[in-house]
């Protein structure tokens, strides 16, 4: 699941120098974006072993992609979660820009339905470093 979308923005009033908390401000509704993009082909059409070609705009800024494949709704921390369909990770060049490809496995838990490619950048410290909005593709039986 990314760190883009719909969020609340909060912030508190401290004292300066302890940081003791005067007061909250209210909250406010907002939405994270990013300029960053996948491409990812083919998206409709696949079946189970079909292997996905996935390009970027946008570059990571210090570390790798990991691309994971898995039905919405899954937590992207941790591609070994049930329901996760293919992981892949990918070198990015020396401007942080990067392209690969990562094949939907050929398993049961591949079967048909929707699923989203959730890419990520892990810094150095394997940190997360740059997310890119989710991008759906469908399976379909073989």
């Amino acid at each position: 699941m990314s760190e883009l979308g719909a969020a609340n923005t909060q912030a508190w009033c401290a004292a300066y120098p302890t940081g003791q908390t005067r007061f909250p401000y209210p909250p406010i509704a907002g939405t994270v974006s990013t300029f960053r993009r996948l491409h990812v082909t083919p998206a409709t059409g696949v079946h189970p072993g079909t292997v996905l070609t996935v390009t970027e705009t946008g570059g990571c800024p210090k570390g790798g992609p990991t691309a994971v494949l898995q039905p919405p709704g899954r937590p992207m921390l941790d591609p070994s979660q049930p329901g996760t369909v293919g992981v892949a990770d990918f070198v990015p060049d020396a401007s942080g820009h990067w392209h690969g490809q990562v094949q939907v496995q050929v398993s049961p838990r591949a079967g048909p339905g929707s699923y989203l490619v959730d890419v990520f950048c892990f810094g150095p410290g394997r940190e997360y470093d740059a997310y890119y909005p989710l991008v759906g593709f469908t399976v379909t039986a073989s």
